[in-house]
């Protein structure tokens, strides 16, 4: 009698069961991933933007363009005296080919934010900033989304931060702007700005939120579209950055060089934790690199990925959810150290110090099998070097076309699996350069001399 309770009462309550309501499955975390077209060079026509601009008695600019097909180009520099026309200098390229302006040429009064309109496409544009002792730039931008993410400021002593929002549109744009710290949230002061139709205002970040190691920025337009940048000096170098949308990948294919220390700073803009994998690669091959982290919600963390490299390496960042993420490099020389060695010191006697070098970049979030490089041998103050990243476990052929005034031979090279390769630009003849592979890699360049350095993503072609 018990058993047939017993097999009743299991009856029973599987049919109990069955009626119960299926578990509800755990929660996942949700990123909100910006609708953004990516910054690609399309067959379209395309506009590109480049905040950073300057030629006055101490700087001078150098745009490079490049182009795949014939096109005619516009570039347009906004004046800061209200009611002024802009100045404006046209071109075309009668076949695939690239070319630089020396803003100088056109134009000196300092502060030279400019725009460059392509007819056709694939094409784009990047901009290189100098002076006797400083060398900055970056790829320019062809988005504009409603909200930019900054990462990797800085308003520590001995540093200025600008932050430069550039308005070329014909709308005002009202701007809003938030920041995180290693101490949280970090509002501005001001918090909501101003920006004219075809113009741009700069603001002091040393001033407005002083002695922060790590200061990332949300820049959201209220009203009308800007397109922001970061400007840090030391009183020696420079470096600038754009602004970026998040992605989950990001690829630096020249994160560093011999006698530089790099950092890379990821930021979460999410209300739920990520967790980062970075990788770092050379010429031969991989390298140690920092371990997996995990960066709260709403926060930066900045990864100290080499120091005092003996060599160029790549990185690559992969991220649970979107993040942004720059690299920033400061150079490094080696001081005799009194007495022998000590802590820090390396092995023949000598401790690293920062040299004032500075450089930054925001990298690319995709490989791509063709890459366009603007401006590579255009920037007269230094020496460029074009870098391919191959992120594939078996070697990939690549077809390296020099573009410019010169007459220069395509090459045919082999990057190894899982390593980078340099390709040395030389020193005339060249003002930009066609990347394409036979499977997809990352492309970027750089350029410097003994007192500066600055690095610069290459820009994917697209459909």
């Amino acid at each position: 009698m018990k058993r047939l309770l017993a097999v009743a009462a299991a009856v029973g309550l599987t049919v109990v069961a069955a009626a119960l309501p299926e578990p509800e499955a755990q929660p996942q975390p949700v990123f909100a991933v910006p609708d953004v077209p990516a910054a690609v060079a399309s067959a379209a026509q395309s506009i590109w933007y480049c905040p950073w601009g300057d030629a006055g008695a101490l700087t001078n600019s150098s745009l490079g363009m490049i182009g795949l097909q014939a096109l005619n180009y516009t570039v347009t520099l906004e004046t800061p005296f209200v009611g002024e026309p802009p100045d404006q200098v046209s071109g075309q390229f009668t076949e695939a080919d690239s070319d630089a302006l020396q803003l100088g040429d056109i134009v000196r009064r300092g502060e030279a934010p400019a725009f460059v309109e392509f007819t056709a496409g694939p094409a784009t544009a990047s901009m290189v900033v100098a002076s006797d002792t400083s060398l900055a730039g970056d790829a320019c931008v062809a988005s504009a989304p409603k909200v930019w993410h900054l990462s990797g400021g800085t308003t520590r002593a001995g540093v200025s931060l600008t932050l430069r929002l550039f308005n070329p549109f014909a709308e005002n744009a009202r701007v809003e702007v938030d920041g995180l710290s290693e101490f949280g949230n970090e509002p501005l002061r001001s918090g909501s700005f101003d920006v004219p139709a075809r113009s741009w205002r700069d603001l002091d970040l040393s001033q407005e939120v002083p002695f922060l190691d790590q200061l990332s920025l949300f820049v959201s337009t209220e009203e009308g579209l800007v397109l922001p940048a970061f400007v840090i000096g030391n009183g020696f170098d420079q470096a600038i950055w754009p602004g970026t949308v998040p992605s989950p990948e990001w690829y630096f294919p020249v994160a560093s060089l011999a006698g530089v220390r790099s950092d890379v700073v990821v930021t979460n803009p999410n209300d739920v934790p990520v967790t980062v994998d970075f990788e770092v690669f050379g010429t031969v091959g991989p390298l140690d690199a920092p371990p997996q982290t995990t960066i709260p919600p709403n926060s930066p963390l900045r990864v100290e990925v080499l120091a005092g490299a003996d060599g160029p390496v790549s990185v690559v960042v992969r991220a649970s959810g979107p993040v942004s993420a720059t690299v920033l490099a400061e150079g490094l020389r080696g001081d005799p150290v009194e007495g022998g060695e000590g802590e820090g010191a390396a092995d023949d006697g000598e401790e690293l110090v920062v040299d004032g070098r500075l450089a930054a970049t925001v990298g690319s979030p995709e490989t791509a099998i063709r890459w366009l490089v603007a401006g590579a041998g255009a920037e007269p103050a230094g020496a460029s070097s074009v870098w391919v990243f191959n992120p594939a476990e078996q070697p990939v052929a690549v077809t390296v076309q020099p573009m410019g005034p010169g007459d220069l031979p395509t090459q045919k090279i082999q990057v190894p699996a899982l390593a980078l390769r340099r390709i040395a630009v030389p020193p005339e003849g060249v003002s930009g350069y066609v990347i394409d592979a036979v499977t997809p890699v990352a492309v970027s360049w750089s350029v410097a001399n003994d007192m500066a350095v600055a690095f610069s993503a290459g820009v994917a072609v697209g459909g």
